[in-house]
C-alpha cells in the first residue's frame, strides 16, 4: 500500500513497482513542469 494520507493523492510509480513521486492534495498536471516530470520518467 502507499499509505494515503490525504485526498487527492497522485503517486507516480516506476517501472519496478516502486514509488517514485508523490503529490498530496490537488496538481496542475497540465503544466511544463509536470509533463517533464512524467516524461522523465518514461525516458528511464
Amino acid at each position: 500500500t502507499y499509505g494515503v494520507r490525504a485526498l487527492p493523492s497522485s503517486f507516480l510509480v516506476d517501472r519496478h513497482g516502486y514509488l517514485a513521486a508523490l503529490a498530496l492534495g490537488p496538481r496542475a498536471w497540465d503544466n511544463r513542469a509536470a509533463h517533464a516530470l512524467v516524461e522523465g520518467m518514461l525516458a528511464q
